[in-house]
């Protein structure tokens, strides 16, 4: 295992930048996510460390060496493509073995090696199969082994469950994760799939036209956006524009820790104009549809009086009750209704403004345009972001 450390990495293919100025750091034996949109550089990176590329600028290190110009062959990294690449003449055990009698090891040991894989993925029945006698995602296991009986210090996964069907990529996440962590392989997968990278990653970077917008571990990115874009991309929220009221001028509140939940000592910092930054503070906003307190959890300035901002309400943070609660809690009525079985998809209507609200086990089906809801939020729920 070892870490990554990729330090202010520029691409470009000709006029076009792939990536500008990427830095992030990925840890010994975890699984890494890069998540984005087509051609927002996600998988650029991935080549980079391969070594497929050569940055422009900017320098990659593994375990502290600079392998940026370094042929992959020497990298002591495996990769899983899309496609998987399996050689579709050989069986199972032929293409599992492939790599390892190129690197000209013993018989025993490559048969050992062979059935230690084997039993990882689960395919010991399958020995003797040719991948057209396999489904997908007994492909993908094979190639997964394939990679892995190297034993490589790092795996690279370029969108290893877009072939497969919706049921079988939801199978093979967590089959994937147990895989990594078993061989204790530093890994770093991509993906434009929000639910593969946040069921399975260690940690998340948010990746958009070249830039990393955000990193963290999933429920940190999911509950905590920096700005619209992740909190757009990373499932579905509502955004409402607003104005500040005013902040608390007291005491930050506790930061959180989204792992463990514990609150720990406020470390803040003051600004120049001895605004606190870096901790979560609350914010009380104006808006079209009314009065909320929210948090501002950013590491920049805590918006002032008057200042213009955006709120990010996730449609599950919404609790649909009879009566109102003294705050975070607006009045309105049910417009159009998606029924899914498990869950519902409300449009929550007050001033003209429609909010997007989901319901599990819903109970409010039979209150379509019935007066007298009120759509309630806690306020840890309602994130203020900046408003551009």
């Amino acid at each position: 295992m070892f870490d990554i450390r990729i330090d202010k990495v520029t691409q470009r293919f000709g006029d076009s930048v792939a990536l500008d100025q990427v830095s992030l750091e990925i840890r010994s034996g975890e699984l890494f996510f890069l998540l984005g949109t087509s051609g927002c550089g996600k998988t650029t990176l991935l080549r980079l460390l391969a070594g497929f590329l050569a940055p422009k600028s900017g320098h990659i290190y593994f375990n502290d060496r600079d392998v940026s110009k370094m042929p992959p062959y020497k990298r002591k990294i495996a990769m899983v493509f899309q496609n998987y690449a399996l050689w579709p003449h050989m069986t199972v055990f032929q293409n599992i073995a492939f790599g390892l009698q190129q690197k000209k090891l013993p018989k025993a040991e490559i048969n050992a090696r062979v059935q230690e894989m084997l039993e990882m993925v689960h395919m010991e029945g399958c020995v003797s199969r040719k991948p057209n006698e396999l489904s997908g995602g007994q492909q993908q296991r094979v190639a997964l082994a394939r990679a892995l009986a190297t034993r490589p210090q790092c795996l690279l996964l370029d969108e290893p469950l877009s072939n497969l069907d919706a049921k079988l990529r939801i199978e093979m996440r967590s089959e994937i994760r147990r895989i990594c962590k078993e061989s204790q392989v530093t890994a770093v997968y991509v993906t434009h799939d929000q639910a593969e990278a946040l069921s399975i990653a260690d940690r998340i970077a948010v990746l958009s036209k070249g830039k990393v917008e955000q990193i963290g571990v999933p429920i940190d990115v999911y509950k905590h956006p920096r700005n619209r874009f992740v909190a757009h991309f990373l499932g579905e929220t509502n955004f409402v524009p607003g104005t500040v009221l005013k902040n608390q001028s007291g005491e930050p509140l506790p930061s959180i820790d989204p792992l463990t939940k514990d609150a720990s000592d406020d470390v803040s910092v003051l600004s120049d104009d001895n605004r606190p930054i870096g901790s979560k503070r609350e914010v009380l906003i104006q808006t079209a549809i009314g009065v909320f307190r929210g948090l501002w959890y950013l590491d920049h300035p805590v918006p002032q009086e008057g200042d213009r901002v955006l709120l990010s309400l996730r449609p599950e943070a919404f609790k649909l009750k009879t009566y109102q609660l003294p705050e975070n809690s607006i009045d309105g009525v049910i417009g159009e209704t998606i029924y899914y079985g498990e869950v519902a998809h409300y449009n929550f209507i007050k001033n003209g403004v429609t909010l997007r609200i989901s319901e599990l086990n819903p109970k409010h089906l039979q209150h379509e345009h019935q007066m007298g809801l009120f759509a309630n939020i806690k306020v840890d729920d309602v994130v203020v972001l900046p408003f551009d």
